[in-house]
């Protein structure tokens, strides 16, 4: 009897740390066009995720059922344009997320940036990173190859970082340590703090606001992808997107579309921050999710900081 709760224990274990299954679709371009570059660079990414992330790839060229389905939809770059019978067939091979990428050829600057979004079968974006390369470079296999495993080494590095120490919530992404304190409700408004630590270079550090359509400027020539939003969601089921943000002694208003507040970092010094929100439950006992939306000032990557279950503190 001892052994068999034992054994029960150790695969209930062995569940809950199971990596996730991931889908790379094909890249196309802004206007959903593929040809052969961006179909070298669908390739290369997906090889590069396999070797070096915590996730399991399920590679098309080993999945004959993954290879039809894609086959079988258009060049997509969000969830939601994925058919029912599409989403159903990924769902049946484990799939839990799939990974969209678009190469974007910014003409002014002689760069081609690639963004890679994964996104779950409820549309939320959980995880965004890009990495620019010349233009002239981009024929080049063993350039691709490099970006992409540069790229790859991005998005690996916040797939194992998130832990709970005591009371608050730790997450570590792009170099950046956050550090959540607590969440206190007031009346119908949730004010979170938390400290971020940047553990890099001196740089800036911008959390956005709502995104809630097309590509806006949100720093400088920063784009956000559609959809983005520094937002919560209490345990009624209720969300709301950020109205106020702050950053060492930087606040701003954040709630009208594409605002953000920044504030430069020093290296190893910890920031006082916060967000409020408003317009959720009064009667909310727990913060079911709270979404960051930043950017790296220095890199000009959008990235995602994620927080579960948070009690409330009255």
């Amino acid at each position: 009897m001892r052994r068999s709760l034992l054994l029960l224990l150790v695969l209930l274990s062995l569940r809950s740390h199971a990596a996730e299954n991931v889908v790379v679709w094909d890249f196309a371009s802004r206007d959903g066009e593929k040809d052969k570059t961006t179909e070298s660079l669908t390739y290369e990414f997906e090889e590069a995720l396999s070797e070096n992330c915590s996730y399991d790839v399920l590679e098309r060229r080993k999945l004959d059922r993954l290879q039809a389905v894609i086959k079988n939809e258009k060049a997509l770059q969000d969830i939601g344009e994925l058919t029912a019978g599409g989403s159903t067939e990924l769902k049946r091979l484990g799939a839990s997320l799939v990974v969209f990428g678009e190469v974007y050829d910014d003409v002014d600057s002689g760069e081609v940036i690639v963004t890679v979004t994964f996104q779950d079968f409820k549309g939320k974006k959980v995880l965004i990173r890009s990495i620019p390369l010349r233009r002239g470079l981009l024929r080049d296999s063993a350039t691709r190859r490099d970006s992409m495993a540069t790229l790859a080494g991005k998005i690996c590095k916040n797939t194992k970082t998130t832990e709970t120490q005591g009371k608050s919530s730790r997450v570590m992404a792009n170099d950046f340590i956050f550090d959540l304190e607590k969440c206190t409700r007031t009346d119908r408004s949730i004010l979170c703090n938390f400290q971020i630590t940047n553990n890099g270079e001196d740089r800036k550090l911008f959390i956005v606001g709502n995104v809630t359509y097309g590509y806006g400027s949100v720093v400088g020539e920063i784009r956000v992808p559609e959809g983005t939003a520094t937002i919560i969601y209490d345990d009624f089921n209720n969300e709301a997107a950020a109205a106020r943000a702050q950053i060492s002694n930087a606040s701003a208003d954040i709630s009208t579309y594409s605002a953000s507040v920044g504030a430069r970092l020093i290296s190893g010094r910890p920031a006082q921050a916060s967000l409020r929100f408003d317009a959720l439950s009064s009667k909310a006992t727990t913060v079911t999710r709270l979404d960051v939306t930043c950017v790296d000032g220095e890199t000009n990557e959008v990235f995602v900081v994620t927080f579960k279950n948070l009690a409330l503190v009255k």
